[in-house]
């Protein structure tokens, strides 16, 4: 059986050889699919199997599970140059699918288990996506040059682009997107996170560098994802926000106390003027409580991580940008 996707070009052929099998009755006035059908590849590790089939009738019907291991990725380079920009010099993949086709719908999952992907140069072209795909594919590797995903696609067979390659590269495209603009969801999502979406920040009181128990098990869950993505670097990027942490500050001033060690009552004017004297917060202020934030959170990782992929970046001194619902004072 040849199978050829006429839509990538260069176009993409597979050739599958020494076919063996049994498929039950169906034809072209069946009003029922054949009962099932069973093939193997013998010269790989493909199998198909399916309950129910008929591509005779004028809107065929599927329901296949199906396997390939060991299939070597540099044979689908022309996909992966099309959609990602870089051809494949390495890497070999098991692929598990169920596909579906009724009414000309079709419904898939492929699990994917990818070995050793590398790619080569980057090609430019206009179809191919403008994301980091290094970086997506450093996420979702593990420290064993592992990929391991579940992809759900669906299609139309009434569309006259309908490719299944095109739809599985789509498919992997979106992952690779979501890898890259949301990279803590991604390795929350793997280690167990119960909120992923906030794993790109911890939190801390307006005015203080301490770390709260909330914050210790997002930077825990962190810490293990890192520890399994070794080509993985992470940058520290403290913020500070005005309308918070500058009363923050204030209120953290210590304040004198007697010789026993308890809180001395100071009259108002007295601590306002202690307060101007030894706790001016200013832009400098700011930009120290921020630095002493990104410095607790390195800190955390000591041990953890190695601290040569751990960087402290410059902070932010605002709340602007910010698009989730969490605090500025982060």
């Amino acid at each position: 059986m040849t199978y050829t996707d006429n839509f990538i070009k260069p176009n993409f052929t597979a050739n599958l050889v020494s076919i063996t099998g049994t498929i039950g009755a169906f034809g072209t006035h069946s009003t029922t699919p054949a009962s099932s059908m069973s093939l193997q590849s013998c010269r790989r590790t493909d199998r198909y199997r399916s309950r129910g089939v008929n591509p005779l009738i004028a809107k065929p019907s599927l329901d296949l599970t199906a396997s390939a291991h060991d299939v070597e990725l540099p044979n689908i380079s022309p996909y992966s140059t099309k959609y990602a920009g870089y051809p494949i010099t390495k890497g070999k993949l098991n692929v598990d699918l169920h596909y579906m086709l009724a009414t000309e719908k079709l419904t898939a999952n492929n699990h994917l288990f990818i070995d050793q992907l590398t790619f080569g140069d980057h090609v430019d072209n206009t179809t191919a996506t403008k994301l980091p795909v290094q970086l997506a594919v450093s996420l979702l590797k593990n420290s064993k040059g592992e990929i391991d995903v579940n992809i759900p696609v669906s299609g139309s067979l009434s569309d006259p682009q309908f490719s299944i390659g095109a739809l599985v590269w789509t498919a992997i495209l979106h992952l690779v997107e979501h890898a890259v603009t949301a990279p803590f969801s991604l390795l929350a999502n793997a280690f167990g996170g119960k909120n992923p979406e906030e794993f790109g920040y911890v939190e801390f009181d307006p005015g203080l560098a301490t770390l709260s128990a909330a914050a210790n098990e997002k930077l825990d869950t962190i810490a293990k994802a890192l520890a399994d993505k070794p080509s993985v670097t992470l940058e520290i990027s403290a913020r500070v926000d005005l309308a918070l942490d500058e009363p923050g500050l204030r209120a953290a001033f210590k304040k004198p106390r007697n010789l026993i060690g308890m809180t001395k009552t100071v009259p108002d004017a007295d601590m306002k003027a202690a307060l101007e004297e030894h706790a001016p917060v200013d832009e400098s202020a700011l930009g120290t409580l921020a630095q002493r934030r990104a410095e607790v959170v390195k800190q955390y990782f000591e041990g953890k991580i190695d601290s040569k992929r751990i960087f402290i970046v410059a902070p932010h001194l605002n709340a602007d940008g910010i698009k989730d619902k969490g605090h500025p004072h982060r």
